[in-house]
């Protein structure tokens, strides 16, 4: 088959850092490629090994500036070192021990991961806890690594992968471990494919998620209706007329209370049709008359005041009562096996360490790439790590959580790395209760 080249404007895009130089070289080819090769191509190496040298820089300056601000004799550091090297398990690593002693941390065959950059996985390190974004509110000197409410997870299966790129690292843990009868694991709103969050067991979750929900949604129809109050009059019937009629009762419903909410079809429908069909759909189940100003600003009005209220509900969950605080002993490091001698060296300058570290082979597992609309590995990692972790008839999946399997056409249109709200009507926590993990 044979190969069709790229155009300038491709070649262009393919990176997004290209220079000013090269850029001139690649449109004044005019699309002769030939003459691309020959007058651009030398710098434009040149370019991406600086770029790649820029980028070492967000994985060695953190390493540095703690390991430099903690100075150790070598003799001391290596002592230290072999002393937790026994903790350390590769994914390729076929020995029944290792493995036992790690497998021995997941008795379900339940996992989690939580990415993060170099520099947020020391802080985590250097502090002895993994805390949401609420527990860290008050420490400005600390950057947050979790969401508000909680702690955000992939279960069972990776897909986002916040992380440096080319030297992806995070926490695994066993709900086992971290659960205990605090804490549980929910679906969030808008999550990436596989995520829960870990938040207080104080918080409904499903009333939270929900909140959350039509808070956002009521949210799009008051910007769709912004787009019409902005508008004469001529000109937002024009805008109406073209919209599709829609049954009404398939994407508004009445809550406890009597009052109008928006189900979770919406969701979908708000990025399928976009602002004027949404604006229509409200003011048809509000039998409003668009011609009519005042009645028309009355319902933005309105809708404003029920998200302000909405946001308000959600915000009491959210407390120090209700922070979440994993100590680091009780999570498991998961590093390049490139990196170790570096996390290495981390490690034996805090006083809390993980209970293991497992490596594995980063030419493998690659970050997502917006501009090659790569995915990224992080199927890949779970996979490696899964071997190292086993299976059992117990073990926990996504599946489990959401009702059905993960596929593709679950995602949302125009944020492919989110599942779309439709799918997310009826998902289940997991508890740890008696010693056992349960779904709800």
């Amino acid at each position: 088959m044979k190969i069709r080249p790229k155009t300038p404007n491709q070649l262009i895009a393919q990176h997004e850092d290209t220079s000013p130089e090269v850029r001139r070289q690649i449109e004044d080819a005019n699309g002769d490629l030939s003459q691309v090769a020959t007058s651009a191509l030398s710098t434009y190496i040149q370019q991406i090994r600086e770029v790649r040298r820029k980028r070492e820089r967000y994985f060695t300056e953190p390493i540095e500036a703690f390991t430099s601000a903690i100075p150790l004799k070598p003799e001391i550091e290596q002592r230290m070192i072999e002393a937790y090297r026994d903790r350390v398990v590769d994914v390729t690593d076929t020995s029944g021990s290792a493995r036992e002693t790690v497998r021995r941390q997941f008795p379900s065959g339940t996992f989690l991961f939580h990415g993060s950059i170099t520099s947020r996985l020391i802080k985590t390190l250097q502090s002895g806890y993994l805390m949401n974004a609420h527990a860290l509110g008050g420490k400005s000197d600390r950057e947050d690594n979790g969401g508000e409410e909680g702690i955000s997870w992939s279960i069972g299966d990776i897909e986002a992968i916040p992380s440096t790129r080319h030297h992806m690292a995070g926490f695994i843990a066993s709900p086992e471990k971290i659960l205990g009868e605090t804490t549980q694991l929910a679906v969030p709103d808008k999550p990436a494919p596989y995520e829960v969050v870990q938040l207080s067991r104080n918080i409904d979750a499903k009333e939270y998620y929900d909140a959350y929900t039509q808070a956002r949604l009521l949210e799009g129809v008051y910007y769709a209706l912004c787009s019409l109050s902005d508008v004469e009059e001529p000109e937002r019937a024009d805008m109406l007329e073209g919209v599709i009629d829609l049954d009404i009762d398939e994407y508004v419903e009445r809550d406890d209370k009597g009052d109008l909410k928006l189900t979770r079809a919406t969701s979908r429908l708000m990025n399928e049709q976009g602002r004027a069909t949404l604006a229509k759909l409200w003011l048809e189940a509000t039998h409003v008359d668009t011609n009519d100003w005042a009645v028309l600003e009355g319902v933005m009005d309105d809708l404003e005041r029920r998200i302000m209220n909405a946001a308000d509900g959600i915000e009491k969950y959210v407390n120090d009562a209700n922070d979440v605080r994993i100590p680091v002993d009780k999570l498991t490091l998961v590093v390049p096996r490139k990196d170790i001698k570096a996390w290495m060296r981390v490690l034996v300058r805090c006083g809390t360490k993980p209970a293991f570290v497992i490596t594995y082979d980063s030419t493998t597992v690659q970050l997502e790439d917006f501009v090659s609309k790569h995915r990224g590995d992080g199927r890949e990692l779970a996979r490696q790590l899964r071997g190292v972790i086993g299976e059992t008839p117990d073990t926990i999946t996504y599946q489990n959580l959401i009702g059905a399997e993960f596929i593709d056409e679950m995602r949302a249109i125009g944020h492919k790395h989110l599942i779309d709200a439709e799918y997310l009507g009826d998902t289940k926590r997991v508890e740890m209760n008696q010693g056992r993990l349960e779904v709800l």
